[in-house]
């Protein structure tokens, strides 16, 4: 049974598992106990991130509190050991996002500093070193599945931006797009195949090629910013496309083949986010209330159509940008269990349900007959250990081929 890290009512990480057993504390506040037993100071952590290989647990740690921020620093622990590792002391900057390369020996960090945002390496046995890797706003990126390359996505199509295959080896080219990207968040390696978008006047096109960007193709041309997720069996790729609603949400999500065939509506709703459930042909989507503080887990099967309602929740500071960036979030910070049957995620009680209003962590059985949400402890935040990538094959019309560059 896969476990969940997530950021307890304490701001310290904890592991559990999805019945509630097994519930381990894995970061501690810094300082001294007082005499009244608490910890001294506001340290406090943020933004479980798992390794692949599951024995190494990622966070950021705020010194200050997470509203007044003085320090944050990049660390990492082992899950079952004893060890942690401060890797990188931030000089003002304050942290994003990270994600662990395969070999779960490196990460990758995006940061905000006056001049916009920056994304570093950091390696998990070299301490108080990291790397910038690029700058730009926005900026996306996706390790490589063959090193030691790295998928950039910065800026836009509308704006100076560029598509970069930077490689962060000590010799050899970066690879540089000849198309500007389109209107996309983040770009997806599976086993077999890089997915990205480019950009041409107000059409954004769905591309696929090889791991080092040759032989890319063509598998759809849509108006409106792109969210792309490939199935986790990597036979389909929903896609969310049009104008984005007032409250950030996708409007219309379209389903097509790995090959750009038999492509068609699956979702018109006032969608947020959606996630592939692994293992199964179904996709989870949260859709927001007319208020826009109230969300609704919808499960949608793809071969019948059908919808089940799953539950209302009032998201979390935290699990709310999650779902405004999820296309980047879902293969690191999954929300779905690897074997496709819990769904996890926090929010806040319903209005006028409980005096305390702090968030807590809730745990979805889908294989329930009836499933409903179930409270699992207090928690701003909490994610599974991502699932292995997906095996696609693509085959369409070709665009050329990018240059490489020094």
């Amino acid at each position: 049974m896969d476990r969940i890290a997530f950021v307890g009512g304490d701001r310290q990480v904890h592991v559990i598992r999805p019945d509630g057993s097994d519930r381990q504390q894995v970061t501690w506040a810094p300082g001294e106990v007082t005499i009244w037993g608490g910890i001294g100071g506001r340290s406090s952590r943020a933004w479980p991130t798992w390794s692949p290989d599951g024995q190494w647990l990622s966070c950021f740690q705020l010194e200050g509190g997470a509203d007044q921020m003085a320090q944050a620093r990049i660390c990492v622990v082992q899950v079952d050991g004893v060890e942690e590792r401060v890797l990188v002391e931030m000089d003002g900057q304050i942290p994003i996002y990270m994600r662990w390369n395969e070999d779960s020996r490196q990460l990758a960090a995006l940061v905000q500093d006056e001049d916009g945002l920056e994304l570093w390496t950091v390696d998990r046995d070299n301490l108080g070193q990291q790397r910038t890797v690029d700058h730009g706003s926005p900026l996306f990126f996706a390790w490589a599945p063959t090193p030691p390359y790295m998928m950039l996505h910065v800026g836009g199509s509308r704006r100076p931006g560029r598509l970069v295959l930077r490689n962060l080896g000590p010799t050899g080219e970066d690879v540089v797009f000849d198309a500007l990207p389109g209107a996309f968040s983040a770009p997806v390696f599976t086993d077999e195949h890089l997915i990205y978008a480019t950009g041409r006047g107000w059409l954004s096109n769905v591309c696929v090629s090889d791991h080092l960007g040759q032989r890319p193709q063509i598998l759809a041309s849509m108006e409106g910013q792109l969210s792309i997720m490939p199935s986790s069996d990597g036979q389909q790729l929903a896609i969310g496309a049009g104008p984005r609603t007032a409250d950030g949400g996708i409007r219309r999500v379209w389903l097509a083949g790995m090959d750009g065939t038999g492509m068609r509506p699956i979702i018109d709703d006032a969608c947020q986010a959606f996630f592939w459930v692994p293992g199964r042909a179904q996709i989870i989507y949260a859709r927001s209330a007319a208020d826009r503080r109230r969300l609704t887990w919808v499960r949608q099967d793809i071969s019948t159509g059908q919808q089940k309602t799953l539950g209302d929740f009032w998201p979390s500071r935290d699990q709310r940008f999650v779902m405004h960036f999820f296309e980047q979030y879902t293969h690191s910070h999954p929300p779905i269990s690897s074997d496709g049957r819990f769904l996890v995620y926090s929010g806040h009680p319903a209005p006028g349900s409980h005096p305390d209003t702090s968030p807590r962590l809730w745990i979805i059985d889908l294989d329930d007959d009836d499933p409903h949400p179930r409270m699992l402890a207090e928690g701003a935040f909490g994610v599974f250990r991502p699932t292995p990538t997906a095996r696609p094959t693509a085959r369409s019309g070709e665009i050329d081929a990018p240059t490489g560059h020094p």
